[in-house]
């Protein structure tokens, strides 16, 4: 779930920075943008894709 809100996040910003020229907001826009990356949140492991060795 963590993953899904920071790509949500991500891609909002993005498209706001894309839609904007004003020079405050692009700054705000572009620190949002780094703090998000810097806080990703680690890749989801433990993906099953069939039945593991000692399922019964």
């Amino acid at each position: 779930m963590d993953r899904y809100i920071h790509e949500q996040n991500l891609a909002l910003y993005r498209k706001q920075l894309s839609e904007t020229h004003d020079a405050t907001r692009r700054s705000v826009l572009l620190g949002l943008i780094a703090r998000e990356l810097a806080n990703e949140p680690p890749a989801e492991t433990g993906a099953r894709t069939g039945p593991q060795p000692g399922d019964s």
